[in-house]
């Protein structure tokens, strides 16, 4: 697949074609996986990504942002290993890889995700859709030291917190 094509691709699942029932649905679960996450609702935003890739899977936006919704859960180890699969069933999309690198980063694996971040850099268009969100992760983490990264707080399943509150 060439470039062109991908970006089609892109285009056509983030546009949402509604011609084709499952595309317009995967989009509909990613938009509800956003609104769930923007709210803090994990463990519905990953059901909801769950369903997107089941209704579109070729495409690695919905697992991309599953692995984002770990990251944002606290939960980075368990994003690094779900990412670390989707990079090998995805290897040249670079929305899981900059989300593996986040995870890395994030998790305690600071020369891994610097080292990945430097990977992307060197073959990610200036086109690319994704190049901001590298530029925003350079920005961030260039210059930091481990060890001024603060630890995850992390958030404990919907059922857990529920048996957390009585």
């Amino acid at each position: 697949m060439n470039a062109q094509e991908k970006q089609a691709k892109i285009d056509r699942f983030n546009e949402g074609d509604l011609n084709d029932a499952n595309l317009n649905d995967a989009q509909k679960a990613l938009k509800k996986a956003y609104l769930l996450l923007s709210f803090g609702h994990f463990d519905e935003a990953l059901a909801a990504c769950s369903e997107a890739a089941r209704l579109c899977p070729g495409n690695s936006v919905a697992p991309a942002l599953h692995g984002a919704i770990l990251i944002a859960a606290g939960r980075a180890n368990d994003a690094i290993q779900f990412l670390s699969r989707i990079i090998r069933r995805y290897p040249n999309d670079a929305l899981p890889r900059l989300y593996f690198c986040e995870a890395c980063l994030l998790g305690g694996r600071f020369q891994r995700g610097m080292k990945e971040l430097e990977k992307i850099g060197a073959t990610l268009p200036e086109d690319s859709p994704w190049r901001e969100f590298y530029e925003n992760l350079r920005a961030t983490f260039d210059g930091l030291e481990p060890k001024e990264i603060p630890a995850p707080l992390v958030v404990p399943p919907a059922s857990e917190e529920a048996t957390l509150q009585g």
